[in-house]
C-alpha cells in the first residue's frame, strides 16, 4: 500500500534545486556574457577590415578617389570628388583616433595604419590596412 505522502518533491527538495540551478547560471552566464562581447569585437575588427578593403578595390578599379573620415566611432566614406557620402557605420565596440584615411588608384600598394581602442577599455590595437 502507497502513502498518500509520496506524491510528489516536498518544498525543501524543490528549493534546493532552485539554487543549485542559480549558483550554476551566476557562474555561467557572466563567462557567456564575456564571450559574447568578445565575438561582437572580433566581428566589428572584420567588418572595418572589409570596408577599408572595399575602398582599396574601389578606387583602384572604378578610379574614383574616397576618404574615410574616422571620429570617436563612427566612420565615414566620402568621395574626394564631390563631396558625396557614400556610407556611414557606427561601431558599437570601437572607437577610433580622429584621422583621415584617403584611397586613390596610386595608393593601392601602400598599407596604412590604424590605431583602434577598445571600448571599456584602455588597450589600443593597431592595425594595418
Amino acid at each position: 500500500m502507497m502513502s498518500h505522502f509520496n506524491k510528489g518533491f516536498t518544498l525543501i527538495e524543490l528549493l534546493i534545486v532552485l539554487v543549485l540551478i542559480g549558483l550554476t547560471s551566476s557562474v555561467v552566464v557572466p563567462s557567456m556574457w564575456k564571450q559574447f562581447e568578445q565575438t561582437k569585437h572580433k566581428a566589428e575588427l572584420s567588418k572595418l577590415k572589409s570596408i577599408a578593403q572595399y575602398c582599396q578595390y574601389y578606387s583602384f578599379y572604378k578610379g574614383d578617389d574616397l576618404q574615410v573620415d574616422l571620429k570617436s566611432n563612427l566612420l565615414v566614406i566620402n568621395r574626394l570628388d564631390n563631396g558625396e557620402v557614400v556610407r556611414e557605420i557606427v561601431f558599437n565596440t570601437l572607437t577610433f583616433e580622429s584621422q583621415s584615411l584617403k584611397f586613390t588608384k596610386k595608393s593601392y600598394f601602400t598599407k596604412k595604419a590604424l590605431s583602434i581602442i577598445k571600448i571599456n577599455e584602455d588597450k589600443q590595437i593597431k592595425i594595418e590596412l
